[in-house]
Order: C-alpha cells, then structure tokens, then sequence
C-alpha cells in the first residue's frame, strides 16, 4: 500500500457516495451468466438518495424493486458501519427470514468489495452467525429483528432500517418507540413499497414520505 491508496481509502470513508459508486455491487438473481452487478450509482435518484440519507437521521423513501432501493440502503448501512466504531445497526421487517435476508445480501456487498479500491487486509473482518454479522475488532453488529412487539423496546440503536414498512402491522409502536432514537442522533431509514389505501386509512409510513410527523 503506498500514500495513493490511503488517501483513496480516506475518501471513501469520508463521503457514503464514494462507497456507493466505486465500492458497491449488488446481486441480480433473475442474471444466470452475470449475477454480480456494479451498483447504478450514475442514476441521479441514487445520488439524491444518498445525500438525503447523510444528511438527515429520519429517511423515509417510497419504492419499487427494479430502483434497488433496498441495495442502496444495505450499501450505506454497512459503510456506516464500516466506518465507525460501538454501533449497533438494526435490520427490521415483518417476518424474520426476510430480515436475514437483508444481512445476507449485506455480507454479500462486503464479499464482492473490490479489492483495488478497499483491499481485504484494510478491511475489518466479518463474522456471522444466525440473526447477526458482526466486525469484532470495531465492536459494531448488524442484527436481524422481526415485527412483533417490544421487539425494538430496550435497545440504543446507531441505526435501523424498517424495510417494507407500510407492511410492519405494529408500524406506529415501532415510530412511537424509535422517535427518542432519531431524536437523540441515531439514523432511522424507513422505506416501503406503497400499500394500498382503503377507506380512512393513513398509515404513519404515508405520513413520514409525506413529512406530516
């Protein structure tokens, strides 16, 4: 490694968006010959994503599947853990395969980081086992929870992300619970695919899109 490399190194750390265009590559399951794809950073909603995400603690962004959204918030979670130290990251959906899901596909953009740009032996290591992955010598985890409740009572999270959340049915205890969380400086990122509406219904994920909270 030379001064080229650690300055390279400085930058990514610096910035999410450094991450997010020379660091990140996703898996696309329906691509039988070339699954691994370099994460569309050039796309201008990716880049207003991110910055909104930096810069903000309560994110909240509607989407679909083919805005690889999910990737997108896997990508600046894991750098948010990356570059720190002591922070607990919080992966929440309605069911808990779905939540292990999300680690999965985390450890998956830290195994396919290339190694010009962030070679394996500046890396912290990662260790997982079932509902967590961890980076032992920066004392930071990822875990995995399920909808249900008081499951995010009791916890001091540095982040969370409530994926699928117009769909969590215990949607307004978990804000209720969390607020105090962004309040106090922990980043909370709330994204969905829209849910139908029916009737009077106005579900807190609405309201948060919509910055009526």
């Amino acid at each position: 490694m030379d001064i080229r490399d650690y300055k390279r190194l400085a930058l990514i750390k610096s910035h999410p968006k450094y991450f997010l265009e020379h660091c990140t590559y996703t898996k696309d399951g329906n691509d039988l010959d070339t699954p691994c794809k370099k994460f569309p950073y050039n796309l201008d909603y990716h880049k207003d994503l991110c910055n909104a995400w930096f810069e903000t603690n309560l994110f909240a962004c509607e989407k679909s599947r083919q805005m690889q959204v999910t990737w997108a918030m896997l990508a600046l979670h894991l750098w948010l853990g990356l570059t720190g130290t002591d922070r607990e990251i919080y992966y929440r959906r309605q069911n808990f395969d779905d939540a292990l899901k999300l680690l999965e596909d985390t450890k998956y953009i830290y195994d396919h980081i290339p190694e010009e740009m962030w070679p394996k032996s500046m890396r912290p290591v990662l260790s997982s086992k079932e509902g967590l992955l961890r980076f032992e010598e920066l004392n930071t985890t990822f875990y995995a929870v399920s909808s249900g409740k008081d499951k995010m009572r009791g916890r001091t999270p540095t982040a969370v992300l409530l994926d699928e959340f117009a769909f969590q049915e215990d949607d307004y205890l978990v804000y209720a619970t969390l607020k105090p969380s962004f309040q106090g400086g922990a980043k909370i990122s709330v994204i969905s695919t829209p849910k139908p509406l029916f009737g009077q219904d106005d579900p807190i994920f609405r309201k948060l899109v919509q910055d009526r909270c």
